[in-house]
Order: structure tokens, then sequence, then C-alpha cells
């Protein structure tokens, strides 16, 4: 019976490092697989970034392709056919016209405009003081003062006509 409880307890030591060697084993192959898997995602994302930068730099070519060509052919206007050549000579005379026109442009100076505003304000201010205190903003000539008050307003509604 000796040798029957040594051979069970061999077995058992058997069985357990065959266990353990198989659960090494998974836990590699598993480690593995997910390092395969990992791998190949990277090369798939590695592979959608490189047709990008091929789509982009073959859109960049393209752009700078067009530009020298136009550059060519704004060059040499004579390679240009006729009516191409003619809607060029009005864009370029349009566009002269335009900038004489703006250069020819009158304006105001800077003082202007917070000149007439100021008589607007000062013309409402003179009514809307009137209104609260009878007597004011010039004791003694009554209701003259929405004369006076009114006539500066009109001062700053003249001035705004000749605003530019």
């Amino acid at each position: 019976m000796a040798e029957n409880d040594e051979t069970r307890d061999n077995s058992q030591e058997l069985i357990d490092d065959v266990a353990e060697t198989v659960k090494e084993a998974a836990e590699e192959t598993v480690a593995e697989v997910e390092t395969a898997e990992a791998e190949t995602e990277v090369a798939e994302e590695v592979a959608d970034v490189e047709e990008e930068v091929e789509e982009l730099t073959a859109e960049a070519l393209a752009g700078q392709r067009a530009a020298e060509a136009l550059k060519k052919t704004l060059d040499n206007p004579d390679s240009l056919n006729s009516s191409v050549q003619a809607a060029v000579k009005r864009t370029e005379e349009e566009t002269r016209r335009v900038e004489k026109a703006v250069k020819q442009t009158k304006s105001n100076p800077v003082w202007f405009v917070p000149l007439f505003s100021f008589f607007l304000v000062l013309g409402l201010v003179w009514v809307i003081v009137y209104y609260i205190q009878s007597g004011y903003p010039i004791p003694g000539i009554g209701t003259w003062n929405l004369l006076i008050g009114f006539a500066i307003m009109m001062v700053g509604f003249v001035l705004m006509m000749f605003w530019h």
C-alpha cells in the first residue's frame, strides 16, 4: 500500500506539473494572440494614414500644377483665346475705374461726426431741461427755450446732411 500511495503522489505531482505547464502555455498563447491583434490594428491604422497622405499629396501636387499652368498662361496672354483676352482686359479696365473712383471719393474729417452728434444731443438736453425745470436753461425767456433747443438740433440735422 505504501507503493500505491507513492505512485498516487507521483501521479498527482505529474498531473499538477502538466496542469501548470498547460496553464503557462495557454497564457503565452493568449499573450501572443493579443500581441498579434494589436500589431494587426496598428498595421491597419498605418495603412489608413499612408493612404490619406498619398491623397493629400496628390491634391497638393494637382493644385501646384494648376497654379503653375495659370501663371504660365497669365505671363503669356497671347496663348489665350480672344474671348478670354477680352474678358481679362475688361476686368483690368474695371479694376482701374473702381480704384480711380475710390481715390476720388470725398470723406469728412474725423471731427465732423462728433460735431453734429454734439449739436443733436445738446438741443435734446436743452429741451428736456426746459420741460423738467420750467424757468431754465435761460431764466426769463419762457418758451423761447424750446425754440433755442430745436434750433440747436436743426444745426445738428443740417450738418448731418453734409456727412459723406
